[in-house]
């Protein structure tokens, strides 16, 4: 009996560390924008901004991005589904944009380009994206961004 309350404590004690460790990685925290990419293509975008601590004022981005993909009558024709990874320098936003695109049936690797200007509260630019499937097409707009 004893053995196992040891053990239960033990247990109850690596719990509480690796609480505390992730407790500790949770409290980097990053600032949330939310927006709109327009034009080729329509969805939302949240993007997270980490503030790098190397005293240059880069600051990091990384995203998720799910986006429907419409044709010139405004038809749905396929989703994008992709990571955004850059970094903000000098209200500078680049990004590249990698992932796959499922149009009308088909599938393919895509990779683009996410540019434009940040200041403390908004963004604003334009975007690229290539498929790579039959043609290679590419479909290009502008982001706006709010931060939350």
């Amino acid at each position: 009996m004893k053995k196992s309350i040891f053990k239960f404590f033990i247990v109850l004690f690596f719990l509480f560390l690796a609480g505390c460790v992730s407790i500790e990685k949770s409290s980097q925290t990053s600032d949330v924008w939310t927006g709109n990419i327009t034009g080729m293509a329509e969805g939302k975008i949240k993007l997270f901004v980490l503030d790098v601590k190397d005293g240059t004022g880069v600051k990091k981005v990384e995203s998720k991005i799910f986006v429907t993909i419409t044709n010139a009558d405004n038809e749905d024709i396929g989703d994008m589904v992709g990571t955004l990874s850059g970094k903000i320098e000098n209200n500078i936003l680049n990004a590249d944009i990698t992932g796959h695109a499922y149009v009308l049936r088909a599938k393919g690797r895509i990779n683009g380009g996410f540019t434009g200007e940040m200041s403390e509260t908004r963004g604003s630019g334009e975007w690229t994206i290539i498929v790579s499937a039959k043609g290679n097409p590419k479909f290009t707009g502008k982001w706006t961004l709010e931060k939350k």
